[in-house]
């Protein structure tokens, strides 16, 4: 196999130039909110940014094709009618509600773009966000845009290297533009958690999801922080800020390594939550009731394939780049970037699989991924060789 540099370390190494011009960082203590969500009950209605309805993949078996973006090119182009001649630079992640409209992270041209899917017809068709500040009215940049998750009202960003969230409503104005609520001070990075949402301040924030009445995001200070969606209050939920770590332990006793993308799933007790923890090589799960952080798979410093094994059971499973991640509420889906696979890891029993593509099209370097209850759909991004020669797919896949 041929070896390339992890698309994880690739963005670091990008959000680190483009941070080194935007303010500096903070180093304000945190004043974390010390209590955990509300309890939520259990409930049937869509969460995680994907419709939970389980997918089957006989023998674990499915093929890829093209739902938008032209691999192999990167640019930046909007289009009607026809899939193929849309192109992105990078898309790392995307969400989706009801199986006809996509939202898509574009990491490098800085936008959220849109797809929309006619399933009688079949054409897919894609646009641009346009949006405005709520308060101001000013148009919003967004810089380095890294997790995207939506509900039935807004569209959600961790808009990385601005190091804040975007709340984004769904609804267009007359104009066609769409307000937006910014949490976090935009460009400065740091760690303050804060009951005002102009006050707080996130460091790098990756991944982002919903569990209809909470927000949870991985920040690259190796925590996961949670915005109440009433309030925008935001605390810390797990993790202690610039402690990397991989103890399973109750809230700031736990530790993570550069936290990935996460997903939440519902239960009869509440809202567990899963994330890949991207360089412990596992999948983490925290209970949000009680705010206990478990290894759920994989093994803390095991690479993935360099000891023969890959599938397994829990912790006797192995990853090398787990990134993306969504569930259809039976099972998880995960992206292992640096091995182009997608694995599938049952909720109840933990056992890891291997999702094998047919003869075809295959993942170049998956990152986002989520499904709309018949399909997954994976943002297959970019990676880079060892010997700094590039391939790029920029295209988004639909895998059934």
């Amino acid at each position: 196999m041929q070896k390339f540099a992890p698309l994880f370390f690739i963005v670091a190494f990008f959000l680190v130039v483009a941070l080194s011009g935007c303010g500096g960082s903070t180093t304000a203590s945190s004043t974390t909110v010390n209590k955990l969500p509300a309890f939520l009950p259990y409930s049937t209605t869509m969460i995680g940014g994907a419709v939970q309805s389980a997918l089957t993949f006989a023998n674990h078996s499915a093929s890829a094709s093209i739902f938008a973006g032209t691999p192999g090119t990167s640019g930046f182009a909007n289009y009607s009618g026809n899939t193929v001649t849309a192109t992105f630079n990078q898309p790392v992640d995307v969400t989706t509600l009801d199986g006809t409209t996509f939202y898509v992270a574009d990491y490098m041209n800085n936008l959220i773009r849109q797809i929309n899917w006619d399933k009688l017809s079949g054409a897919v068709t894609s646009e641009t966000l346009t949006c405005k500040d709520k308060d101001l009215g000013s148009k919003i940049y967004f810089y380095r845009p890294m997790g995207i998750t939506m509900d039935r009202t807004n569209i959600y960003v961790a808009d990385s290297g601005n190091n804040c969230i975007r709340v984004i409503k769904r609804a267009a104005e007359p104009d066609n533009t769409h307000t937006v609520i910014t949490i976090g001070n935009t460009g400065m990075a740091g760690y303050v958690d804060s009951t005002e949402r102009t006050a707080v301040y996130f460091n790098q924030p990756t991944g982002i999801t919903t569990d209809g009445v909470n927000l949870y995001v991985t920040d690259s200070s190796n925590t996961v922080r949670w915005i109440d969606k009433n309030s925008w209050a935001v605390s810390t939920l797990a993790g202690t800020p610039y402690a990397p770590g991989n103890t399973d332990e109750y809230k700031d006793a736990a530790r993570f390594n550069m936290p990935g993308r996460i997903t939440a799933v519902g239960t009869p007790t509440g809202t567990n939550l899963y994330l890949t923890d991207t360089n412990n090589r596992t999948i983490r799960k925290i209970e949000v009731k009680t705010g206990q952080v478990s290894t759920f798979a994989g093994s803390s410093g095991k690479i993935g394939l360099d000891n023969g094994t890959l599938d397994g059971t829990g912790t006797k499973a192995t990853f090398y780049q787990p990134n993306g991640i969504t569930t259809d509420g039976t099972n998880l889906y995960v992206t292992d970037s640096f091995l182009g696979l997608i694995r599938m890891i049952n909720i109840g029993t933990q056992k890891v699989t291997t999702l094998h593509l047919i003869p075809g099209i295959g993942l170049l370097s998956p990152a986002g991924i989520t499904t709309d209850g018949n399909s997954l759909f994976v943002a297959d991004t970019y990676f880079l060789h060892l010997d700094n020669t590039s391939t790029l797919s920029n295209s988004i896949l639909r895998v059934q």
